[in-house]
């Protein structure tokens, strides 16, 4: 047996490519296993086989459950030709007839001979899988334990075996329904048995005398025992001393009876009739208001079932009532803590009674071991099917990943293709705690999405890291919606939860800067804009605001001074007319305007201008002197190389503009260069750390090595698909 190895994401991992090769895997130290446990809900493997594989049923699937499957079945099959991704039919000649093998083949016999053709000699999961379907629900799959489907057409069986599963709780099958056991029946008889007896006590305790309304006795007693023993104690007191009778009486002397409440308090403190040195209580001789009702409902609900006088009352009545309460009371604290009388006494007694039922339950139990047997067989043989389809693709996915780092299959952790922001993402890997894998992502140089997933008209309830591997961050923000494709090809809904944020490529990083600076240039313009807005509008509103205020004082000057001439005309005809108000002829001046000023910015703006033509200038001053200094430069190195003086020179004359362009761009790439290569080789350093491996531990994978991502496959987990011509 030959071990191989090949390098992937810089990392040499084991090749699997034959059952042959699953051998190498006993051998290979767990450390250079790729991961040594995986989650099972982020494979997409079969779930019969995970769980067959997950013996411990944690959830997890270790390295030492995988060594255990291979070497079984390296047991069981002698013929390993069939060990393929996805083969589901079990050649009979590929068995090994010892061992477990031999359980394997007799397995497939009886499959097949229950099937009505013994000959055949290949056998397929769905086939096996319903032969097993069917023996389950007969009820008798395991080994002493009945379920209630096993009852069949017998309604009365299934009455008394859901009366067992009642009472006792059952034991847990494996299929996880509850199951009656041959336990289960004997604690059913006892609890059955032990109720009946205490329900039946009342019929041969005298002590206990039952009566129908016993829950209203209760209660009526109650509510009067203590003020009855007040009003014999206060009798006994009269009895011994009748100048104490003033003394047993309540004294109203400090009450206001006026007052409602205070009224009230008497009457509930008073006793319940005038104590009798005889110690009789009479209730037609007249009872305290207050407890009049109560002491009716007592004599109505307990006196009179009891047996009692309810006309004439002494100390031995009302305890002897108080005893048969008592007893009842104590009778009922002794029901025994069981469900068995929950559907009545009938019910019950007729279980307990019929042995028949006992009888048919312990017939199925007898059934259930030679039935459990042969599903034994049914279930060996669906385990050598499953780890003939999936051992190659699991430890293809755990000892070493493969296809992982082949673009043109979806590995069995891959769940589908996020299509969103006009570009497919083609690795989505399930989360399943969200806070982990956060925790993992931020720790990777990987651009990582979170990415809720659900189907059409329904709620978001599935999670995938997707990671951004090529181009850049382009129009992706939290919350953006798109389309996410299952590897069955369903279309499902899918939106950004997070994401962690990293650079994605060299030109992203390079340009980052620039477009930062740019989004700051035009968040500055757009300020300075609306600034300038702001202020026009507010410079054009204050001039018409004092416009108008102007026009207005003017007006008002010209109509007060044609009425002060009125005036004058009509006091002095004769006279000169006088000379316009000084007031006036400032009010019919022309206003202040900025046009005084436009010389003095017409002077600001042509220095201004002048300036930038003076530095312009100074710029192709230098630009042309560096574009003669290379086109001399360059006419001196070919003449030096044997061209023509005057050739060299023509050449250069018409190579001139030539020039200028290497003088204009050659310093900006020069700076350029100088700027962008640090940040370039520190990208390209950090892009070559990006690790697949960190979105599996995200996952709560356990994981030994890196896996890189080289550009060759980032280019293609993250694409642009090219428009049809």
């Amino acid at each position: 047996m030959s071990i191989r190895f090949r390098t992937l994401g810089r990392t040499s991992q084991l090749t699997l490519e034959t059952a042959e090769d699953l051998a190498s895997v006993a051998s290979l130290p767990d450390a250079l296993w790729v991961a040594t446990a995986a989650t099972v809900d982020t494979l997409r493997l079969d779930k019969g086989f995970l769980a067959l594989v997950d013996t411990d049923g944690d959830g997890r699937v270790r390295s030492d459950e995988i060594r255990a499957s291979i070497t079984w079945a390296l047991a069981v099959f002698r013929d390993r030709s069939g060990f393929k991704p996805g083969n589901t039919t079990l050649a009979l000649a590929s068995l090994a007839e010892t061992g477990d093998g031999a359980a394997v083949l007799e397995g497939a016999r009886r499959i097949l001979e229950g099937s009505g053709n013994p000959a055949r000699k290949e056998l397929g999961l769905d086939e096996v899988r319903k032969v097993r379907a069917d023996e389950e629900a007969k009820g008798l799959s395991s080994a002493g334990k009945v379920l209630l489907a096993a009852a069949g057409d017998d309604a009365a069986l299934g009455t008394f075996l859901g009366h067992v599963l009642e009472v006792t709780g059952g034991e847990k099958h494996p299929s996880g329904d509850p199951a009656v056991t041959q336990a289960t029946l004997d604690a059913f008889r006892a609890q059955g048995t032990e109720w009946l007896a205490w329900n039946d006590r009342p019929a041969t305790d005298a002590a206990i005398l039952p009566i129908p309304a016993v829950a209203e006795a209760m209660a009526a007693h109650d509510a009067v025992a203590a003020k009855l023993e007040q009003y014999f104690l206060l009798c006994d007191t009269v009895h011994l001393d009748a100048t104490l009778a003033s003394r047993a009486w309540i004294d109203a002397t400090s009450t206001d009876l006026l007052d409602p409440v205070a009224a009230a308090a008497l009457l509930e403190k008073a006793p319940l009739a005038r104590p009798r040195a005889d110690g009789i209580l009479e209730p037609a001789a007249g009872l305290n208001p207050a407890w009049r009702a109560r002491v009716t409902a007592w004599l109505d609900a307990a006196v009179k079932p009891f047996g009692g006088d309810p006309t004439r009352l002494d100390r031995a009545a009302a305890a002897a009532v108080a005893g048969k309460v008592a007893a009842f009371r104590a009778w009922q604290g002794a029901r025994p803590a069981t469900k068995a009388g929950d559907r009545g006494v009938d019910a019950l007694r007729a279980h307990i009674a019929d042995a028949g039922f006992e009888v048919r339950t312990k017939a199925l139990l007898a059934k259930s071991e030679t039935a459990a047997v042969a599903l034994d067989g049914v279930k060996l043989v669906e385990k050598a099917i499953l780890l003939q389809a999936w051992l190659l693709p699991l430890c293809n996915t755990t000892v070493s990943v493969p296809d992982l780092f082949d673009a043109k299959v979806k590995g069995w952790v891959e769940r589908g293709t996020l299509v969103i922001d006009g570009r497919e993402f083609h690795l989505a890997i399930k989360v399943n705690d969200p806070a982990r894998a956060e925790r993992f992502a931020a720790m990777s140089p990987l651009y990582t999405m979170f990415v809720k997933v659900g189907d059409k008209g329904g709620t978001l309830d599935e999670e995938f890291m997707v990671p951004v591997t090529a181009g850049e961050r382009e129009h992706l923000v939290d919350g953006m919606w798109g389309v996410f494709f299952d590897t069955d090809g369903r279309e499902r809904h899918a939106q950004i939860r997070k994401m962690v944020a990293n650079p994605i490529s060299i030109k992203e990083a390079v340009l980052a800067p620039f477009r930062k600076a740019g989004e700051a240039i035009q968040s500055a313009l757009d300020k300075a804009a609306s600034s300038q807005t702001e202020s026009m509008s507010s410079s054009v509103t204050s001039t018409a605001s004092a416009a108008a205020d102007k026009t207005a004082n003017v007006a008002s000057n010209t109509v007060a001074a044609a009425e002060a001439a009125k005036a004058a005309d009509a006091a002095a005809p004769a006279a000169a007319p006088a000379p316009a108000p000084a007031a006036t002829a400032t009010a019919t001046s022309a206003p202040p305007s900025s046009l005084g000023n436009l010389p003095m910015l017409a002077a600001g703006v042509g220095i201004a201008l002048g300036a930038i033509v003076a530095a312009l200038t100074q710029v192709m001053g230098m630009i042309l002197g560096a574009a003669a200094w290379l086109a001399t430069a360059a006419g001196g190195l070919a003449v030096s190389w044997g061209v023509p003086e005057n050739v060299a020179s023509t050449v250069g004359g018409v190579l001139f503009p030539v020039w200028v362009l290497v003088a204009i761009v050659g310093p900006l790439l020069v700076a350029f260069l100088i700027y962008a290569t640090p940040i370039a080789i520190a990208t390209r350093f950090r892009l070559r750390r990006r690790d697949l491996a960190t979105l599996l531990e995200g996952s709560g994978w356990a994981i030994n090595t890196r896996l890189y991502l080289d550009r060759d496959l980032a280019v293609q987990l993250t694409a642009r698909p090219e428009r049809p011509r």
